[in-house]
């Protein structure tokens, strides 16, 4: 249980809570005495540490302790397991042949067991040859693997390895092959896209249903309990007037005995109205629940309204593009040399979709389950090289020059994955709005107890109604690149509510025709 727990936390890309439940599962099995599950354990703590955090000397530990143990026991599945995360370990540190052994190995011992890690396994080998321009032997494990993951229906192993196919063509020059691969890659991982999209959308709705359902509930049994004390109030009140008809008639002779049955009834009387004053209260806070709900049900719905209205209008004119292009290529209407720069646009316009789609849904994330922080210490010199080297290309693309004048380590104490979006989107945003021979340049002021990052361009600057609206926080209308690049609008706003949540302030200072300086402030380390 432990195991599944964790498995689905490192999902959610909850990396540290998964490696304590792995950690804790690995326990219980060493007292148990339970080694295949020791051996499971092992692999899964081996491929957190591999894929998570790339620490390629932890994962090796425990992926050759977790091998040792599968060929003690003779448990296949747990050796291909340990082999193939020891074939990508070896792969990133650039040792092809090492790592092709442990691949073959994994591919021996999955047969018959596993067949998801066989297709998966011999991708990984696709994928070393073709790194090494070995494509004599690369395209025959493909076509094997096509027809493998054909034959069991494994989607995403066929995308990818139709997407190697392509890879290699090219590399032999062979355009036609490589474009009719390209084009089976693209038309599947839309279908496999498409597919996920809808199960979202779905699960997203049905959960809203199911909130809708679960606060009609809980008002039809509030309304129950209170109809439950109403009757319960009433019985109380007959008991107590036939108790009183019945004093009156025994004591009718007795004057004496008549003053004490008066002193009760005003007795009871006063008892009725504290039950009543108390019924007013049950019902005041009856209508303040009420009123909480149903606000609670009113933004729900209205953050369900903009998040469809997103989807079905900013994203409709960048995917007719695509479309549009796809079908020029389809019907081979275009010259080899049209076709070269059909197919920077394709790029462009793919990774335009693919950057406003990863902010589009951390925005609707950050809107329906709230911005959660897990703030660490980052070296801010180090994050801001890393995206240099990201955009490069992009900023050579349209002669633009990028300048990183962070001349010594600076840490900042905040959540590095919203950082990471914030310096994407701003450095994206200054390369998108500068023209050619621009250049933009990333620097660092050190301020007390913060730090504050600056990215500032020489472009075409932002009118005074749209800076108006980045500073009321308010979703800015989408705005074409002096490129026609493409966007959503929600960008900023994005940048916005991660700094701030991340103890900072995000602000902007522009001029139209001269440029723009975006900067924020995070906690110094």
């Amino acid at each position: 249980s432990l195991n599944n727990m964790a498995g689905i936390e490192f999902e959610e890309k909850q990396r540290d809570m998964a490696l304590i439940h792995f950690r804790s599962a690995l326990t219980i099995a060493r007292q148990i005495g339970d080694i295949k599950t020791i051996g499971r354990t092992l692999n899964n703590i081996a491929y957190i540490y591999l894929l998570a955090w790339n620490n390629l000397d932890s994962a090796q530990g425990y992926a050759s302790r977790a091998l040792a143990l599968s060929e003690i026991t003779g448990d296949d599945y747990n050796g291909s397991y340990s082999n193939n995360t020891l074939g990508m370990l070896y792969a990133k540190k650039g040792k092809s042949g090492i790592a092709l052994k442990h691949y073959f190995r994994s591919l021996a011992l999955s047969d018959g067991v596993s067949n998801s890690l066989k297709v998966e396994t011999w991708n990984q080998i696709a994928e070393v040859y073709v790194n090494e321009n070995k494509i004599a032997e690369a395209i025959p494990v493909l076509l094997k693997n096509i027809e493998t993951s054909k034959k069991y229906s494994y989607r995403e192993s066929l995308a990818l390895s139709y997407q190697l196919m392509s890879k290699a063509y090219q590399q032999q020059g062979k355009s036609s092959s490589a474009l009719d691969y390209l084009q089976h890659y693209m038309s599947l991982h839309d279908s496999i896209y498409n597919e996920q999209n809808s199960m979202n959308l779905a699960t997203r709705q049905s959960q809203f249903d199911l909130d809708m359902k679960q606060a009609q509930i809980e008002l039809l049994t509030k309304d129950t309990q209170l109809g439950k004390k109403e009757i319960s109030r009433q019985r109380i009140q007959l008991y107590a007037t036939v108790g009183g008809l019945v004093a009156i008639m025994l004591i009718a002779g007795l004057l004496f005995y008549v003053n004490r049955k008066v002193h009760q009834s005003n007795s009871l009387l006063e008892r009725q109205k504290e039950e009543l004053a108390n019924k007013n209260q049950e019902v005041e806070l009856k209508s303040t629940e009420l009123e909480i709900q149903a606000d609670q049900l009113a933004r729900l719905n209205a953050t369900k309204d903009k998040l469809f209205s997103i989807i079905g209008h900013d994203f409709r004119s960048p995917l007719n593009s695509l479309k549009g292009i796809l079908t020029l290529v389809e019907n081979r209407d275009l010259s080899q040399e049209e076709f070269s720069s059909v197919v920077a646009t394709l790029k462009s316009n793919l990774d335009a979709v693919s950057t406003n789609l990863e902010n589009l849904l951390q925005w609707s994330l950050a809107q329906l389950r709230g911005i959660q922080t897990n703030p660490v210490n980052i070296n801010m010199l180090a994050l801001v090289e890393e995206h240099i080297v990201l955009y490069n290309e992009l900023a050579k693309a349209k002669n633009i020059k990028l300048e990183n004048n962070i001349s010594e380590n600076h840490f900042a104490f905040a959540d590095e994955n919203h950082i990471r979006l914030v310096l994407r989107n701003l450095i994206n945003n200054a390369i998108k709005f500068t023209r050619s021979g621009g250049v933009v340049k990333i620097s660092i002021q050190d301020e007390t107890q913060f730090i504050k990052i600056l990215v500032s361009d020489n472009g075409v600057g932002i009118e005074s109604t749209q800076l108006r609206s980045i500073l009321r926080k308010e979703k800015i209308p989408s705005k074409d690149g002096t490129n026609h690049e493409k966007g959503v609008g929600i960008g900023l706003l994005l940048c916005q509510e991660f700094v701030e949540n991340n103890g900072g302030h995000l602000s902007v200072d522009s001029e139209p025709g001269k440029g723009s300086v975006f900067s924020f402030t995070l906690k110094a380390a």
